[in-house]
């Protein structure tokens, strides 16, 4: 080999070993789970992307999310060399052995990582403080907080499952798409159906099916290439995918015209505008469930959790409810309290006005007002208070065979 295929292949070597770096960083709060990953080729090239995670995550298992999802771009890319730089001592300390995984989604997500890792000729990764990850910090939250924005000009990639889910280890590594197509067409496969039986009239094998496909058909039509549903008004609905219509239920919830309305009124309010998909009332239920402005500001619910018990007395004057009224305007004599009882039965009331109320006013209240007039009660239903509990009025109404009943203030329906 000649001197100059020496030192061109030593040049090609250099540039093969300089490696690309990786920024990677994982953020969970309120408004979601968002990855941040620029990968910087040798030449000085970056790619950002932001990721929106559509499930629950803690911030560990976000930094790891964010690692797997930037080596699985890479791994794509045909990346050989690789240079990761990760603000989480966590993960770091992980990958390069420092740390022990003891928590079992920790050790899934290590053997995920380094499943990956096999893939790279040359791996390395470092710790770096956050300040200065500024590259993936600069879209800090970015996929959390435009999670339900329909934003066109910024990339983001919205992912369902995690990666324990996804990736699995000793299987063939999944690549990164945007939008899983087989998923989509079987969602919206009941469009293609219709289509392919008004325009070519295509139909299923099956009698049954084929017999009720041609029924349904009758309410659809294709204009311009849409598929349009005739109401039962006359008015024509366009047919909507799925992405569409996640679009249509964002807007008319919480769009510039939306005004947070139940799920009910909602689905009502899309098809009166004139659109339509298989399951219109459902979705709208379940987005209005999951609207956290709708959650904070609904309306308090003061049912009571249980059927209420009602207590109906047998007889007139068998049980009374008796409380102290006051204080009140002063009355001649400088009364300013009223000892009331009232009969749960006939809702009978005797009252009297007192300048004080002590065991003594209330032992001959009982006496003038009740024993004398309707007879010996089977209960009095009376709350805490010192004249009511004393040992005077215990001794009164044991005496008499009277069952005083004690209920909290707090209830003052059982008060009488």
């Amino acid at each position: 080999m000649t001197d100059a295929e020496q030192e061109f292949q030593q040049v090609l070597s250099r540039v093969d070993v300089k490696p690309s770096t990786l920024y990677t960083d994982g953020a969970s709060n309120v408004n979601g789970t968002g990855l941040r990953l620029v990968l910087k080729s040798p030449q000085g090239d970056m790619i950002a992307q932001s990721i929106c995670y559509d499930f629950k995550a803690m911030n560990n298992e976000a930094e790891y999310e964010a690692l797997i999802m930037g080596l699985t771009i890479a791994k794509d890319m045909k990346i050989e060399n690789i240079d990761v730089n990760c603000d989480s001592l966590l993960v770091v300390n992980h990958v390069k052995g420092s740390y022990e995984a003891k928590d079992p989604k920790m050790v899934a997500y290590l053997d995920i990582t380094n499943g990956l890792t096999n893939h790279f000729d040359n791996f390395s990764i470092q710790q770096v403080p956050r300040e200065n990850n500024v590259q993936a910090d600069v879209l800090a939250g970015l996929g959390a907080v435009f999670k339900n924005l329909d934003l066109n000009n910024i990339p983001v990639i919205h992912i369902v499952k995690p990666a324990m889910e996804r990736l699995l280890p000793g299987t063939e590594i999944m690549t990164l798409d945007q939008h899983d197509d087989d998923t989509s067409e079987d969602v919206d496969n009941w469009i293609k159906i219709y289509k392919d039986y008004l325009q070519f009239g295509i139909m299923s094998a099956n009698n049954n099916k084929a017999r009720v496909l041609r029924m349904k058909a009758s309410r659809f039509t294709i204009i311009d290439g849409k598929l349009f549903k005739k109401s039962s008004t006359g008015l024509l609905q366009r047919c909507l995918t799925r992405h569409e219509a996640d679009m249509m239920l964002r807007d008319a919830h919480e769009g510039e015209c939306g005004n947070h309305t139940n799920g009910r009124n909602m689905s009502l309010k899309i098809l009166r505008l004139g659109y339509y998909w298989t399951t219109p009332r459902q979705d709208a239920l379940d987005y209005a469930k999951k609207c956290d402005a709708c959650q904070r500001h609904a309306l308090v619910i003061h049912q009571p959790y249980e059927h209420l018990h009602m207590s109906i007395p047998s007889w007139p004057f068998m049980k009374w409810g008796m409380n102290i009224v006051g204080k009140m305007p002063p009355a001649p004599g400088q009364k300013v309290f009223m000892l009331a009882m009232i009969d749960y039965f006939s809702k009978w009331i005797e009252a009297e006005i007192f300048k004080q109320v002590t065991s003594k006013e209330m032992i001959s209240f009982i006496k003038r007002n009740m024993l004398y007039k309707f007879g010996i009660p089977y209960e009095i239903v009376c709350d805490n208070g010192s004249q009511f509990i004393s040992d005077k009025t215990e001794v009164f109404c044991k005496c008499w065979n009277i069952d005083l009943i004690k209920s909290t203030p707090r209830y003052p329906q059982a008060n009488g």
